[in-house]
Order: C-alpha cells, then structure tokens, then sequence
C-alpha cells in the first residue's frame, strides 16, 4: 500500500476550501479521510493534533506560543477593515478579525488567517472583497459590542457571540481554553474576575440559544460546562484538562495563603491544587522569568505551610505534561494511603 504524500504545512494552520486544498496536492478524496474535518460550506481543517504541533516546531514557532494570545491586525489589514466598513456600515467585525483586534487568544493556525471576517445580516449581499469573509446572521445589537480602531469607532462580536462563532474552527478543548481566556480577560484583576466571571458565564449560556449557535450547540453545551473561573492563562487551562483526562481529580484553581512574612495585604496564589492532598502546581510561563525572586517567595509560603510545590513549565507541555501527571498522581495515591 502506498504511503500519503505529507500534508504541506499550509494546510495545518489555518481554514481551507476545497479549491486550496487540490492546489495544494491534497485531493477532495483525501479530504474525506481521518486528518480533516469538514467546519464548514466547503471549508476543511486539518485535525491531526501532532502534524499541527510538528509544523509548528519547524516553523520555530514555539510550544509556549502554540496556545498564544494573538497578535494585532497589521495597519495595512486596519485600513482595509476600514474602508470596508466605511463601505458596508452594517458589517460587523466577527470571529478571528475580533479575537485579534481585542487580542484574546486563539490557536497559531488561526492567527496564520490574514482574512478578514464581518458578519452581516441574512438580508445584505456577500462582500466580493478578495481578503474579506462574509458571515450571513441576524446578529441581536446586544452580541456586538463598541471598539476604537484608529481613531474610529467600529462594532466587534461580543466574547460571547465571539465564543460560539468560533466553535466551527476550535477542538472541544480550545473552547474551554477560549472560554476559559474570555472570563479571564473580563476583569483586570482576580477579584474583578470572580465578580464578573459568573455574569459572563450566564451570558454563554444565553447565547447557545440563538440561531448561529444552533449546529455546533452540543459542542458549547458540553465546553461549557468544562469551562472554569480562575485560570490565569491558556496554558494553566491546557494544564487542567491534561490532568483530568488522565483520570486524575479536577484541581482547585488559585489556592491562597496568606503569610505575613509574604505580605500583609495579599495572600500567595498558586496556580491549582489539591487543599487535602496539600499540593500545588504551579505554571511558569514566559513572563515568570522575570519574576524568579517573586516566584520563589511565593512557593516557599506554601512549602512553609505543608504543600508540596510543582512547578510546570513550557518542556511539560511540550510533552504532554506526562511527567507532570505522573508525579501528581504517585502524590495523590501515596496521600490516599490509610495511615
């Protein structure tokens, strides 16, 4: 039997049509097979987990950068995005544009997308652009919401029609990580997110009834039930669903202890944990090595207190936190243990 040719790199990060599929070499017939899935009208992704990451490692993209918040939209995308709304001024700037234009995270394959998606109501034409995506939906006032784009003030999806519009091209675990990352970036501070997480929460359950949400309803019923409070980052999250798809007991999310030697206005925060097992994880991400005093101030409250600190960094993921799971559950068995 002969071997499939390898799937170009072109085809890993981002939505195809058919069309850009057979000039790629990848046949509709091969579209058929186990690596793809049809997303949407004649649209395909590839949904081989390790051929993405594979790319992603040749094309120096690194596994800390694999979950990403995503970059701004180039100026010259800006001006275009304008101009079409100044052309179009029912449009309203949707699905990947508007993660990228209020920088919430999306997977690199998405970020690799230079189009520009607006949705307009089932009543206008389909903008003939050649770098424009026209999404037809009745879209309610309330599932946009205002932002400023140089100097101009446009209308993008709310996080919550954002959320479902983007179920068609996410992994049931990138909706909870994305679920997760949209509570997170709701308020600036961790009390403002306890705060305004709940009402968040409500409003994706609320949106599972509009019409848009309706074929991909069953995927976002279940991602949101997945879907915490508390995780400071796509990765902590990422780290989460690691744990407990390896039948492992869901972790508790930012564990606090105050110490006075710490400080005397706010407590050490870890990441996840077990309270009763006296266990905490911690995920160092990027941004921590320019915080290693911080950090290890931090760690030696808990150490004081009887935790056992792990600390996971972006090699554990690159692994499939494997060693990671493999020490907390040897921890979690020794801490069941009868006395």
């Amino acid at each position: 039997m002969s071997r499939s040719a390898p799937i170009p790199d072109a085809l890993l990060w981002k939505a195809f049509t058919i069309a850009e599929a057979e000039a790629a070499g990848v046949s509709y017939h091969r579209l058929l097979g186990p690596s793809f899935e049809r997303i949407g009208h004649g649209r395909y992704r590839c949904i081989d987990s390790q051929l993405v990451r594979a790319a992603a490692e040749q094309a120096g993209v690194s596994d800390q950068e694999i979950y990403r918040w995503s970059p701004v939209v180039p100026p010259p995308s800006a001006v275009m995005l304008l101009e079409i709304l100044a052309r179009c001024p029912d449009a309203v700037v949707s699905h990947a544009t508007a993660a990228r234009l209020r920088n919430f995270w999306l997977p690199s394959r998405l970020v690799a997308d230079d189009r520009l998606h607006v949705t307009r109501s089932r009543s206008r034409g389909v903008l003939k652009d050649r770098w424009v995506v026209t999404h037809r939906s009745d879209l309610p006032r309330h599932h946009s919401t205002p932002l400023v784009l140089v100097g101009h003030s446009i209308r993008v999806t709310a996080p919550e029609r954002l959320w479902t519009e983007l179920a068609t091209e996410l992994t049931d675990d990138e909706l909870v990580i994305l679920g997760d990352h949209l509570i997170r970036r709701s308020g600036r501070s961790r009390r403002a997110v306890r705060e305004k997480g709940p009402h968040l929460l409500e409003r994706f359950r609320q949106a599972l009834d509009s019409p848009g949400a309706r074929p991909q309803r069953r995927r976002l019923r279940a991602a949101l039930r997945r879907i915490r409070i508390g995780a400071d980052s796509p990765k902590e999250t990422e780290l989460r669903l690691a744990l407990i798809a390896a039948g492992l007991p869901e972790p508790e999310l930012q564990i606090e202890e105050w110490d006075a030697d710490y400080s005397a206005d706010f407590p050490a925060t870890a990441d996840m944990g077990w309270r009763s097992a006296r266990l905490v994880l911690q995920y160092e991400g990027a941004h921590h090595s320019h915080r290693i005093d911080e950090d290890v101030r931090r760690d030696a409250v808990f150490q004081r207190k009887g935790y056992t600190v792990i600390r996971v960094s972006a090699s554990d993921a690159k692994d499939r936190f494997r060693g990671v799971i493999a020490r907390v559950r040897a921890l979690l068995g020794a801490e069941r243990q009868p006395g």
